[in-house]
């Protein structure tokens, strides 16, 4: 008798963004599924900041932004160049505010 294996497809939904200026690493996470950027704003310097391609390049680090898909309801009331970032799949940022 043959047994079925199930399997689990795990998704990395950490990313860290290097800064091109300062060195600083600003780390994300997707809190839904979506497309996140090449680039990023470093959050010290506000240079630009490149993705490690969802390698979690600093293990020790909490991230400090999340990736997020904004309610239908936001996004009516978002400029046109939003609205088509979202409804193409595009997700958008902001800062993890601890409790």
């Amino acid at each position: 008798m043959l047994s079925k294996q199930t399997k689990t497809i795990s998704i990395n939904n950490i990313n860290c963004y290097t800064c091109t200026e300062c060195g600083h690493i600003t780390k994300t996470i997707d809190i839904d599924p979506g497309t996140t950027p090449m680039f990023f704003q470093c959050e010290i310097c506000d240079a630009r900041a490149v993705s490690s391609m969802y390698r979690d390049i600093a293990p020790d680090k909490e991230p400090t932004q999340e990736w997020y898909r904004p309610a239908l309801k936001k996004v009516k009331k978002m400029q046109p160049a939003f609205i088509d970032h979202i409804m193409m799949g595009g997700l958008l940022s902001r800062k993890i505010i601890k409790k």
